[in-house]
């Protein structure tokens, strides 16, 4: 039996034809269909009522995840599953959601992840609007003049590196863009976890940079972080300290969701702009004020001054 002659124009199919068969079908299908509905769907109006309905049909799995398995977010978490919604709504059409179906009988999607987003991401939402109101007294106020110091110059320094040695990436530098509008302690916290992910991401294009990169400081932007956190974590309530476990719990639920989705969506959007209709979450948080920031010139010339090789 030959390759399916609509693969030579849908991206590369590397499992048994059959499977293959299947895909090619429904990528098919999305090619008709995706013209007419690739345009962002309006933001979804969400209430207290539906949010905390969706919180406690996922507490159950939130409670589930394994404490090796969490990840502190490195976004805002409403804004996170905002962006989430609109890939969720995106596939939630009945066209859609008949590929996705296809797709999961193949074995190919986690038809379960996709099609629960909408649910975890609404749930998400609630968390962080049960954190904000814990949080009555300002706790920003206990971090250390030299926590705070030594934060802002590792987020500087790093910042420094990845600026100069991924000059030529334009992914690379619109998340930069984004790290480098964020304003307060738990967006430096944020922006330090996301720094050290992007230098494990890229070790081999700044590891040789002499004069501003450290062999430390990934587990040094971690540890700072989590000093953060702790910090602000430990001059909370009781209350806001349960919230905010379940705000790295939503996180976590709600960014394996979201990357199933995004992988769905840029295959079925595949020439209708996929990548831009499925961004990352952090991708599409930050980048937001990055906009505003890019226009009026954002950023430091001693930032994006480099470093030696």
């Amino acid at each position: 039996m030959g390759t399916p002659q609509c693969l030579e124009k849908m991206p590369p199919c590397k499992l048994n034809i059959h499977i293959c068969q299947t895909i090619c079908y429904a990528w098919r299908m999305s090619a008709k269909k995706s013209a007419q509905s690739a345009k962002k769907p309006k933001p979804e109006k969400l209430t207290l009522h539906s949010t905390e309905a969706a919180f406690n049909e996922v507490k159950p799995a939130l409670d589930a995840l394994a404490p090796s398995a969490i990840r502190q977010p490195n976004l805002n978490l409403q804004e996170g599953a905002l962006v989430a919604l609109v890939a969720y709504r995106l596939l939630d059409t009945p066209a859609n959601r008949a590929i996705v179906d296809a797709l999961g009988k193949a074995g190919v999607v986690n038809v379960d992840l996709v099609s629960n987003l909408g649910m975890v991401a609404r749930a998400a939402w609630f968390v962080r609007h049960k954190l904000d109101l814990s949080e009555v007294v300002h706790s920003e106020a206990a971090l250390s003049g030299q926590l705070v110091t030594d934060a802002l110059e590792t987020r500087k320094r790093m910042l420094r590196v990845l600026s100069y040695h991924l000059d030529t990436d334009a992914g690379a530098q619109s998340i930069l863009a984004g790290i480098r509008a964020g304003a307060g302690h738990v967006d430096l916290a944020n922006d330090l976890i996301a720094l050290a992910d992007m230098y494990e991401d890229h070790d081999e294009e700044i590891r040789g940079d002499k004069k501003n990169h450290r062999a430390s400081d990934v587990s040094d932007a971690r540890k700072l972080a989590d000093g953060i956190i702790d910090t602000l974590g430990g001059a909370a309530t009781s209350e806001s300290q349960e919230w905010r476990g379940y705000q790295a719990r939503a996180f976590t639920l709600l960014e394996k969701h979201h990357e199933e989705a995004r992988r769905v969506g840029r295959f079925l959007y595949w020439y209708d702009g996929g990548d831009e209709l499925f961004p990352t979450m952090f991708s599409a948080v930050r980048a937001r004020p990055a906009k505003k920031a890019a226009e009026g010139g954002e950023g430091t010339a001693e930032e994006e001054s480099g470093g030696e090789t």
